[in-house]
């Protein structure tokens, strides 16, 4: 657990502009009224689940790339298969985004859900459109 902690803030510190959300954090799109996500909680055992809100760089068949301001790039690994999901508020609820809106997205603001797995980033859940933040 210090390690973690440790690699937390050394990742913080580094990324002085990026938000990194240990939590459950509610992604809040800047056009308002999107509904709670709730956290996958991860079984004993298996790697923590982090939140990274920013800007989608490149979003590639096996990669992502996120920025928050001028901060530096965080690359992510994508699941084959499209288990790494991508999803858009429309009318209240979150949409799945599939193939040609997936590579639209880069440019766009988003919250990834993913898994810290030692020094790598495993993104499980992409909202584009959306920013973090935690739940009260």
């Amino acid at each position: 657990m210090g390690r973690l902690i440790l690699l937390a803030l050394a990742f913080a510190a580094g990324a002085a502009s990026a938000y990194l959300w240990l939590g459950a954090p509610e992604p809040a799109a800047s056009f308002g009224g999107v509904p709670v996500v709730r956290q996958n909680d991860p079984a004993e055992g298996t790697p923590p689940v982090v939140w990274v809100s920013g800007r989608l760089i490149s979003v590639e068949e096996g990669r992502l790339t996120i920025r928050e301001g001028e901060g530096p790039e965080i690359r992510m690994r994508r699941f084959a298969e499209g288990a790494t999901s991508f999803h858009r508020a429309e009318e209240g609820e979150w949409a799945r985004l599939e193939g040609p809106s997936i590579a639209s997205s880069e440019g766009q603001a988003a919250c990834v859900e993913a898994l810290l797995d030692e020094s790598e980033l495993l993104a499980l859940r992409v909202f584009v459109g959306a920013g973090c933040s935690p739940v009260p």
